[in-house]
């Protein structure tokens, strides 16, 4: 089996703002970069698309099927009270304290938690079933980022070492013995 997980493109939230739920559009460079993201999934054969429903992820997953699964399990991660706010008044709020000392585990205000998140994404892989064709999924960095995890053995602090680009296309197959592998697309 193989799959496609695709990151969207950039969106048209202003540099250094927080967002993860938050249904942000797309940035104006949207036609171009989902034009790159076509033509990498070009001739790879690809079948079923699946998208967060997200905005940022429903229009670039309608660039690659007329027809697209929506499921809410490929969200990104729930910012709550932060949603919206830059990144620097965040870090000064007092209340941000406990979840930058313990990211791994403590949810922001109102927010979700990495493990409730890494759980609903796990319930997503053991759903997806064996396909003829590989399936996109067009998702946001941090749902890849868990696969990573959950697929290649990566340890969380590993997966956020790796740079997700928006509008990458990350290809992992795996192999008849069923380790999964990230392989680079020709």
């Amino acid at each position: 089996m193989e799959l496609f997980l695709v990151r969207h493109t950039h969106t048209a939230a202003p540099s250094g703002i927080c967002y993860g739920r938050a249904d942000v559009s797309v940035a104006e460079t949207f036609p171009q970069e989902a034009a790159g993201v076509v033509a990498t999934l070009a001739g790879t054969g690809y079948g079923r698309v699946y998208s967060s429903p997200l905005l940022r992820c429903r229009l670039l997953a309608k660039m690659l099927a007329d027809s697209i699964t929506i499921d809410a399990r490929l969200t990104e991660l729930a910012f709550g009270k932060w949603e919206l706010v830059p990144w620097q008044s965040v870090y000064e709020r007092k209340e941000s304290e406990a979840w930058f000392a313990d990211y791994k585990h403590a949810a922001p205000p109102a927010g979700e938690s990495y493990p409730g998140m890494t759980r609903r994404v796990q319930d997503f892989i053991d759903y997806l079933p064996d396909y003829d064709r590989p399936p996109v999924l067009v998702t946001h960095a941090g749902v890849i980022r868990i696969f990573l995890v959950r697929l290649l053995g990566y340890t969380i602090d590993e997966s956020f070492a790796r740079k997700i680009a928006y509008g990458e296309v990350v290809h992992l197959v795996r192999s008849a013995d069923g380790v999964w592998r990230e392989e680079p697309l020709d």
